[in-house]
């Protein structure tokens, strides 16, 4: 019942998680969970409802508090250059980035950039 039904919309909430399922490979179903640090969590599934093993699997594979709060302070504490549109997050316009070709509202543009191949009616 849990592979059928709880599974599915584990593997859908959680993208990046590789979920397998092995069948008839041993006497007692159970679930391993393997974690970056190198840590294993083997829960027995026999006998347990779909919704104590999916509190189970929450419980093992939940990241500590301490964790979140520093994945979030240095995900908020990057600053990407290549963001436009919200000056607080980085440049509002392209033109802004030393280098590239400035907005035509403030510099107009050298005549061979104004004018296409396909727009002159001479050839």
């Amino acid at each position: 019942h849990f592979v059928k039904f709880k599974l599915p919309q584990l593997q859908y909430k959680n993208p990046k998680v590789q979920m397998l399922t092995f069948k008839n490979r041993s006497p007692v179903p159970n679930i391993t969970l393997f974690h970056e640090d190198g840590r294993k969590w083997t829960i027995d599934a026999e006998n347990i409802s779909s919704e104590d093993l999916v509190q189970q699997i929450d419980t093992a594979a939940r990241k500590d508090s301490k964790t979140l709060m520093l994945e979030e302070q240095a995900k908020s504490s990057q600053h990407n250059r290549a963001n436009f549109g919200d000056a607080r997050r980085g440049h509002f316009c392209m033109c802004e980035i030393p280098g590239q070709v400035p907005c035509p509202a403030k510099v107009q543009l050298p005549e061979k950039l104004r004018k296409k191949s396909w727009m002159e009616k001479g050839q």
